[in-house]
Formats: C-alpha cells, sequence, structure tokens
C-alpha cells in the first residue's frame, strides 16, 4: 500500500517507490500496488503511483468500496503493461470467470452509472469524505495532545504519527499490546484498540496500535480517547 497504509497509514516516498521498482525488475518480481485510500488525501502533494513509473512491473489493485460505498464490494484490478511482458490480462479474466462466474450486474450498473454522472472520475464526489474525515483526523490528534501532554522536563511516553491521508493514526505505547491487551482494553475500558502486531507475520510492532476515525463521530472519538487514555494510566501506574 504505496499510499496511507493500513494500518499505519504511512506512505512510501517517491525515492522508495522508484527503490522498490528497480529491485523488481533486478529481482524479476510483480508488485501488487493497493491503491484502496490514495482518494483520501488531507494535505501534501500526491506521490506518483508506482504503476504510473513503471507499468511493466506492477499490478495495481482498487477499490469502490471505500470511495463509493462499504457494501459494494467491488474493486479492480489493472494488470503489467509493457513490451516483453506477459501478458496477463486474458489470464486473469479466466481465473475470474472460473471463480466468480461474474461480477453482480447491479453493482457494476450503480459503479458505471456513477463514474457516467461524475466524468468518469470519483475524485469530486468523494471531496466531502475528504473534508469529513481530515476534520475527525484533526480531531482525534487534538484529542490525543490533550490527553497526553508533554510535560516539563520529559517527552510524551505515548506518541503518534500525523499521517497526511487515510482513516488510522499509529500510535506508540509504553508498553507491549497485544491480543490480550486488546481484549483487556475493551472488556475493561469499553474501547476497541487494535494492535499494530496482528498485521505483522513476524510479529513487529508489539508497541504499536491502530486508531480509527473514519467511522466515529468526534463525541465518539473524544470518548474512546479518553477511555484509552485511563487504560494506559491503569497500566504504567
Amino acid at each position: 500500500m504505496s499510499d496511507f497504509s493500513n494500518p499505519t497509514a504511512n506512505s512510501l516516498s517517491y525515492e522508495n517507490r522508484k527503490a522498490m521498482l528497480s529491485l523488481a525488475n533486478e529481482m524479476n518480481f510483480f508488485i501488487l500496488e493497493d491503491n484502496a485510500y490514495s482518494y483520501f488525501r488531507y494535505e501534501g502533494d500526491k506521490i506518483p503511483l508506482m504503476k504510473s513509473i513503471d507499468s511493466s512491473r506492477v499490478f495495481l489493485l482498487g477499490s469502490f468500496a471505500k470511495s463509493i460505498f462499504p457494501g459494494l464490494r467491488m474493486g479492480y484490478v489493472v494488470a503489467p503493461e509493457s513490451a516483453g511482458v506477459i501478458s496477463f490480462s486474458a489470464r486473469l479474466c479466466k481465473a475470474k470467470s472460473l471463480i466468480t462466474v461474474n461480477t453482480p450486474a447491479l453493482c457494476q450498473a450503480i459503479v458505471g452509472g456513477l463514474l457516467i454522472e461524475n466524468n468518469y472520475s470519483l475524485k469530486q464526489l468523494n471531496q466531502p469524505r475528504v473534508l469529513s474525515y481530515r476534520q475527525k483526523r484533526n480531531h482525534m490528534i487534538e484529542c490525543l495532545e490533550r490527553e497526553f501532554p508533554v510535560k516539563a522536563g520529559s517527552e510524551r511516553s505515548v506518541t503518534w504519527n500525523h499521517p497526511e491521508g487515510g482513516f488510522f493514526i499509529n500510535v506508540q505505547l509504553p508498553f507491549t499490546f497485544e491480543y490480550f491487551e486488546m481484549c483487556e482494553c475493551a472488556r475493561n475500558f469499553k474501547v476497541i484498540v487494535f494492535p499494530t502486531s496482528l498485521f505483522s507475520l513476524t510479529n513487529q510492532a508489539v508497541t504499536q496500535v491502530r486508531l480509527s476515525f473514519s467511522n466515529a463521530t468526534e463525541s465518539e472519538i473524544k470518548q474512546a480517547i479518553g477511555s484509552l487514555r485511563a487504560y494506559i494510566e491503569s497500566r504504567i501506574q
């Protein structure tokens, strides 16, 4: 996920994208570039997708579930394209026809109709959501700053990133937070905080958690961050 990855909301820099493509050419592998969150940039300049830098090594994956509505459950894939590259498009179509027979016609009609109505771009359609999500991201960061202030002569024991887009904020805790701690926090403090380590095949990032703001109101965000602070205080006292 080159833009606003799940769970950290971090993005690959332009230099790192080029380095990844260079490595793919050198080692002869393909890249699956998941483009689910790129519509939701709140600040900063857009970074070119790896697909647009070098199409010969990249499968671009996209989703209409984020940019239209979640229940649609429909996406797309753009296969590698270049002289000398194996043609994947026919293979993908054949594989899909054997696995799913066909994407529901109603879902296709919804996407097609919205694209026609919006000049074949979903950017303007998503602008109200972008503004709403940006406000929620800012509000969650304000709540974190209020609940975990910098104390005189010391640094914050809880830190977080400031993602330029996406749906998540990655928080660094002063202790290990894994599945057991997630259940404990949910049961005793009524807030679900997702361990970043559950996204790792090598059990890394055991002191990091993912906070999601996309489907919460500002009052719910405020309450949730207050509950998280109470849980953290109970652990470090």
